[in-house]
């Protein structure tokens, strides 16, 4: 199963505004825009994988300081899990840019944040 939501443990769902709230601090709190494109992978409810594509011209933060803010707005919201960040050339389009291999009819009640 396929979804373009994030589950946690609780039930609670991430819609797509949250993803707003954790990638927008790159460009407000860093003043980059290197992050030029993402995929969220969700393989459990304990396991993400992030991939991202920067840009190589533009050097203004460095690599480490862009991944650990992806990975603290991340811990935001689902607090305590394995989350791998990943380093990519590009991102295949053919695909939605958030997916969870998690099926929802297992979950308790869903809630939204």
């Amino acid at each position: 199963m396929v979804e373009t939501i994030i589950y946690r443990k609780d039930g609670a769902i991430l819609t797509p505004s949250v993803f707003a709230e954790i990638f927008s601090p790159l460009i407000y709190r860093l003043k980059t825009n290197r992050v030029k494109a993402t995929k969220v992978i969700q393989h459990s409810l304990d396991r993400l994988e992030i991939r991202v594509v920067l840009d190589e011209k533009n050097v203004d933060v460095g690599d480490d300081e862009i991944m650990a803010e992806i990975e603290r707005n991340f811990r935001k919201y689902m607090g305590d899990i394995e989350i791998t960040i990943k380093k990519v050339k590009r991102i295949s389009r053919k695909t939605p840019t958030v997916l969870t291999k998690v099926n929802p009819e297992k979950l308790p009640k869903l809630k939204y944040l």
